[in-house]
C-alpha cells in the first residue's frame, strides 16, 4: 500500500483520485512518499531481483568448464533458457533449477541468499532478518532456514507452499539423502509416501526417508506452511 501525504486523497464516482481541488479535475493522482519512507517493493519485482540473484549464481556455477550446449546436454534443460535464467531473465520452475544444479554438480545450498549469514554464524539465536532464502520463481515456493549456518546435526527450515501447487522431485536421493520430518502448521496438504496416499491437516506430522515421498499436492486455495526438519543437517 501506497503512503499518503498530508493533503487527504479523494476518489470520485469514477474512481479518480484527485487532491481537494489543487489538482486539475479529472487528472490521476500519485500520493507521495513521505520523506524517509522507501516504496513497496511489489511481489513482482521480488520475484525479477530473486531470478537475478539465481541467474548470477548459475553463471558463476558454470563458468568455463561447460558451454550453454553442453550445460543443456547434460541437464535436459535448453541453451536457450539456460542463456535467459542467468541473464535473470523469466520464470525457472523448481524442476528446472533442480536440474541445472545437479548438472553442475551444485548443491542445493548455494542457492540460498539473503538475510545476515555472518551475524547468525555468531550467535545461537537467528532472527527473522537473518534468516536465508529461497524462492523458486516459477512455484512461488519459498524456504527459510531457521537454523544457523554449519548446523551439521539437522536443519530446521520454515516452508510456504503456494495454493494448486504439486511437486514430484525435490524428494529425491540425489537433492538430499537422510531423513526429514515435516508439520504442517496451516492449510492442507496431500502427499503420497511410497504406495499410500494421506491427507495432512494442521497439526500433523510425518517423517520420511529420501526417496519415500512421491509427490506433495497443495489442491487448495490458500497456502500451506510446513515446518520440516532434516537430519543430517543439510544447509
Amino acid at each position: 500500500m501506497t503512503s499518503r501525504d498530508n493533503d487527504q486523497i479523494n476518489t470520485d464516482h469514477e474512481g479518480v483520485r484527485h487532491n481537494d481541488g489543487h489538482d486539475q479535475p479529472g487528472r490521476p493522482v500519485t500520493a507521495r512518499e513521505p520523506a524517509g519512507e522507501a516504496p513497496e517493493v511489489s511481489d513482482s519485482e521480488d520475484l525479477h531481483q530473486e531470478v537475478e540473484r539465481l541467474g548470477r549464481i548459475l553463471r558463476a556455477a558454470r563458468g568455463d568448464r561447460y558451454s550453454l550446449e553442453t550445460l543443456a546436454a547434460r541437464s535436459g534443460v535448453s541453451a536457450g533458457l539456460l542463456s535467459q535464467i542467468e541473464r535473470g531473465i523469466g520464470n525457472p520452475s523448481f524442476q528446472t533449477l533442480l536440474r541445472i544444479t545437479g548438472a553442475l554438480n551444485l548443491p542445493i545450498s548455494e542457492l540460498f541468499g539473503g538475510g545476515q549469514q555472518e551475524r547468525a554464524q555468531q550467535s545461537y539465536l537467528v532472527r527473522p532478518g537473518e534468516r536465508r532464502r529461497l524462492t523458486w520463481p516459477k512455484e512461488r515456493l519459498t524456504w527459510e532456514i531457521l537454523t544457523p549456518p554449519g548446523t551439521r546435526e539437522f536443519t530446521v527450515m520454515r516452508g510456504l507452499i503456494p495454493p494448486r501447487f504439486e511437486e514430484t522431485e525435490f524428494s529425491r536421493p540425489e537433492y538430499y539423502h537422510g531423513m526429514y520430518c515435516d508439520h504442517l502448521l496451516e492449510g492442507h496438504v496431500t502427499v503420497q509416501i511410497e504406495e499410500k496416499v494421506f491427507e495432512v491437516n494442521p497439526g500433523d506430522a510425518y517423517t520420511v526417508r529420501s526417496g519415500q515421498l512421491q509427490w506433495l499436492r497443495n489442491d487448495h486455495d490458500a497456502p500451506a506452511v510446513m515446518l520440516t526438519v532434516l537430519s543430517p543437517g543439510a544447509w
